[in-house]
């Protein structure tokens, strides 16, 4: 019975530290409801103990546990924390890290100070799910974005443009623009695509100028920008039909 059973869930918060051990066990029994049940009251409870067991059962074969951990993670908010960027850098998840990123991005400033630190982290994969985290955060992380867009990793600097396009903060274009000039290909071509899916303006004409590029990955990336940009790089790509560069007058023509 759901009545009962959210009168006990209750029950057990309100003992309170003492009652953690048995629900841990609790939470790992065979009876999805009842492990749904504990969960809950850990969560009330908090704790360390609740958060590590919460950010395990992030990854519990039943979505109904695994709905209620990301639930008790967002509610136990900074204290889940710690707990999650142990859990990243652990490197076993199984998905690669993607429901820890999840329940990073979903604590914003709660976990932005942890994020950042991972930024600087000497292992290339800590960086790259760093920005990935950043990207999914919204608004909130843009300043940290525009530090992250001119960091020595391109792994990072890619994943900052990628997430500066999710979050839509146009203050970042003229960052973008100037990321069209990076030595490295990958962040050239991502930058494309972020200018493209602000949909600003003042990305036109630095788009075009990337024509002629003999790089497939940034080749690709004019595919997919310049018909988004529409009518904004109608006038600088006719320009471009005068150059005597044959590979520029051919992207420009089929653009």
């Amino acid at each position: 019975d759901g009545i009962v059973r959210d009168d006990v869930v209750f029950a057990l918060a309100g003992i309170g530290e003492a009652a953690v051990e048995p629900l841990l066990r609790a939470s790992n029994g065979q009876q999805t409801d009842v492990t749904v049940a504990a969960l809950r009251a850990l969560t009330i409870i908090g704790g360390e103990k609740a958060a590590q067991r919460l950010v395990a059962a992030l990854y519990d074969p039943l979505a109904a546990v695994r709905a209620e951990a990301s639930q008790g993670v967002r509610a136990i908010g900074r204290a889940a924390v710690p707990v999650l960027v142990a859990s990243v850098r652990q490197s076993v998840a199984p998905d690669g890290g993607e429901a820890l990123v999840a329940a990073l991005a979903d604590l914003r400033e709660a976990a932005l100070p942890e994020v950042v630190a991972l930024l600087e982290s000497n292992d290339e994969r800590l960086r790259s799910l760093g920005a990935e985290v950043l990207g999914r955060m919204g608004m909130v992380a843009a300043p940290v974005l525009r530090r992250a867009l001119s960091h020595s990793d391109p792994a990072v600097r890619t994943l900052a443009a990628r997430g500066v396009a999710h979050v839509g903060d146009v203050s970042l274009v003229p960052d973008l623009i100037d990321l069209l000039e990076d030595q490295d290909t990958g962040v050239v071509a991502e930058a494309i695509h972020a200018l493209a899916d602000l949909g600003d303006a003042r990305g036109a004409t630095p788009i075009v100028r990337c024509v002629g590029a003999t790089s497939p990955a940034i080749r690709e990336a004019l595919d997919y920008a310049l018909p988004v940009m529409g009518p904004a790089v109608a006038h600088p790509l006719t320009d471009l039909l005068t150059s005597e560069d044959p590979l520029v007058v051919q992207q420009a023509t089929t653009a």
